[in-house]
């Protein structure tokens, strides 16, 4: 069984806000698409919206019947340039495009990168029609920034080192572990750190060697 030994909550909002300030080139995609008056999105048009935009246009305005000539059926995107498209339609698929690229290409190290066939497990639209992060995606970045003992012998030693340092901060000698030449950021026996604030705590990493 599993025991939680850490878990890192400021790289955690961290990581969330960075995936929610990328959703909002996402929500502009929406806006614009509303604008159209064509229909309503939901999380199941995600996907279409991002990689076939003009199908996704072509299929609510159509409700995804084809249409031919001669009877012949042409494809969605030579249809879309025979009939009228609705006011926006170009600030809709420009929109789509910056969205894409700022996806494709995000520079931002709290998150990794965005593969767009994934975009409806990561995102979801609520009934306020708002972007937001899904559940399941929440959850995944809370587990990205846990630590655990997978072990007896890593759980017992992290217990047992955190009462180490709660006698000795209760009895006062921690400057004795402070005055250690190494300095603040140094590993202890392994299992002790001294932090950049001069607080004992317990080294995670020498821990989990242990599992």
């Amino acid at each position: 069984m599993k025991h939680l030994l850490s878990f890192d909550e400021q790289n955690y909002i961290e990581q969330k806000s960075a995936y929610e300030s990328i959703s909002l080139n996402i929500q502009k995609c929406i806006s614009s698409f509303n604008d159209l008056q064509i229909g309503k999105i939901n999380t199941d048009d995600l996907l279409k919206l991002l990689t076939d935009p003009v199908g996704l246009v072509y299929d609510k305005i159509t409700n995804g019947e084809a249409i031919s000539i001669a009877g012949l059926k042409i494809n969605k995107q030579k249809a879309m340039d025979i009939i009228e498209k609705p006011i926006g339609y170009d600030l809709f698929l420009s929109n789509v495009k910056f969205a894409v690229e700022s996806l494709r290409n995000n520079e931002n190290n709290n998150i990794q990168a965005i593969n767009l066939n994934n975009i409806g497990l990561i995102y979801k639209i609520d009934e306020s029609g708002n972007v937001v992060l899904t559940t399941k995606m929440d959850e995944m970045i809370k587990e990205r920034n846990k630590k655990y003992a997978t072990s007896d012998v890593a759980k017992k030693l992290f217990e047992i080192t955190q009462k180490f340092i709660n006698e000795v901060e209760k009895h006062g000698l921690t400057n004795v572990f402070l005055s250690n030449p190494n300095g603040p950021g140094r590993v202890l026996n392994g299992v002790i750190e001294i932090s950049r604030d001069n607080r004992l705590t317990v080294c995670i990493e020498g821990i989990m060697k242990y599992n």
